[in-house]
């Protein structure tokens, strides 16, 4: 202790847990307790079994595929810029030939100029994606608003200004949206499974009214 400069106390409690690492054993002669050092053969060795085993977990982990959990999510946007991010995420989410129904604004929809010029961007962005699009259009909106531009392939269905209000909704196989387009753009985002089916359901509804208004 002297010579090493370390503490009584101290130097007893390193070699205690020396000992209890099986690093250091002793004997004790006249009450004296004489410490000596054990080989770390045995300690190497099962540093070695601990690394393997952990080597053999983390294989195991990174080979499971993890479970698809279903999130509850809402987002709102704002404004033009806002309302044109959230169409771009909901296109850019869908997989190659995803079904994207979408029930249109109605007749009094303003500035359908604009809005015409957004849509045409979206519906580009969506046929790139092989996706295949129903649409339920106001049939007084559909004179005003033109379809002209809709792509080749697209369902497109007309129903009674009626069964339109200023809400339009696209539905993905996994989000809504829920859109207002006038001033001051608003859309929000829902990504909920049960509101997904809901909404699929619905417009699988007014579609049939619409192939019986033919």
């Amino acid at each position: 202790m002297t010579q090493a400069k370390v503490g009584s106390s101290r130097l007893y409690a390193s070699l205690d847990a020396l000992i209890e690492k099986g690093l250091v054993s002793y004997e004790v002669r006249n009450n004296v307790r004489y410490y000596k050092p054990e080989k770390i053969d045995a300690l190497i060795e099962q540093s070695k079994e601990s690394t393997k085993a952990l080597v053999g977990l983390a294989e195991k982990i990174q080979s499971m595929t993890p479970a698809v959990v279903e999130r509850n999510e809402t987002n709102v946007f704002e404004g033009y810029h806002g309302f044109r991010r959230a169409f771009l995420e909901h296109v850019e989410r869908m997989g190659t030939k995803e079904e994207l129904r979408i029930i249109g604004f109605g007749a009094n929809a303003p500035e359908k100029r604009a809005l015409s010029k957004f849509l045409d961007e979206i519906n580009v962005m969506a046929t790139e994606k092989k996706c295949k699009t129903h649409i339920l259009f106001d049939d007084k909106f559909s004179k005003k608003f033109g379809s002209a531009n809709i792509s080749k392939g697209t369902d497109v269905h007309f129903l009674p200004s009626s069964y339109f209000g200023p809400t339009a909704y696209n539905i993905s196989k996994t989000e809504v949206l829920l859109s207002v387009w006038g001033k001051d753009p608003l859309v929000i985002r829902i990504r909920n499974p049960i509101l997904v089916a809901s909404f699929t359901a619905h417009f699988d509804f007014l579609l049939g009214l619409s192939k019986k208004n033919r």
